[in-house]
């Protein structure tokens, strides 16, 4: 008898992901972020100008001053319809600057959550034009990750959970990494060819300072015990 193990490819991943876009149509300001930052909840990813929301918000400024100043003039006269009239255009002046100061505060955007920024360098464009809803900044949360190993379907009935793995990571070759069989998800993907299914493992203990999204490597999950010969010849005899 010998140690038998599944070999499969795997690939680390994270649970939480925060998609960060613009909170209004504009341009990009200023960025101090790139693929690969790590950032903190509250720290500042990109900011989106506002020197048009700032000619708007005086535009409105003057436009409350005047009706205001209309309002009083009806007040004097005893005119108390257009009185009235001109308090409501007030109320909407200062309703409309409201959203303008609300956007003015979060033309700002700051990250989400802790993590580490995997996708999207606004840096590099700045000054180009950003609708609200588009994905920004795409972030990764590092306290969140997990290994997910692509299992051929000829070996997938010999995978039990619970069973014991070793990781090795091609950005760290002579480290191994010891985990666990967590579940086998029933979804069938090809790859170079071959139909796997993705099982998803857990790490005994903390990842690596190191680890990120999408690094790849290879997982040997420990089968057991098998005759030299079955482990020489099933292939062929499957």
């Amino acid at each position: 008898p010998w140690p038998y193990s599944v070999t499969a490819g795997a690939t680390v991943k994270t649970d939480t992901m925060a998609f960060v876009g613009a909170p209004f149509d504009g341009y990009l300001e200023s960025s101090a972020v790139q693929p690969g930052s790590q950032v903190r909840a509250g720290d500042t990813l990109f900011t989106v100008g506002t020197r048009e929301l700032m000619l708007e918000r005086a535009n409105i400024q003057a436009e409350i001053a005047q009706a205001s100043r209309d309002a009083e003039k009806r007040r004097a006269v005893n005119q108390l319809p257009e009185m009235q009239m001109a308090e409501s255009q007030v109320a909407q002046g200062q309703a409309k600057l409201e959203q303008i100061l609300q956007r003015v505060k979060a033309a700002a955007v700051v990250a989400p959550m802790d993590g580490v920024v995997i996708e999207g360098e606004p840096g590099k464009n700045l000054g180009g034009a950003v609708r609200r809803g588009d994905t920004v900044i795409k972030i990764a949360a590092l306290s969140a990750l997990y290994v997910e190993a692509a299992v051929s379907e000829k070996d997938l009935s010999r995978v039990a959970i619970g069973q014991d793995t070793r990781l090795t990571l091609l950005a760290e070759p002579a480290l191994t990494h010891q985990l666990k069989v967590q579940r086998i998800i029933p979804q069938a993907a090809v790859v170079d060819g071959d139909n796997t299914f993705p099982v998803r493992l857990s790490l005994d203990g903390q990842p690596g300072t190191w680890w990120r999204p999408g690094m790849t490597g290879v997982a040997k999950i420990a089968i057991g015990w098998r005759p030299l010969a079955w482990i020489a010849t099933h292939r062929l005899i499957d």
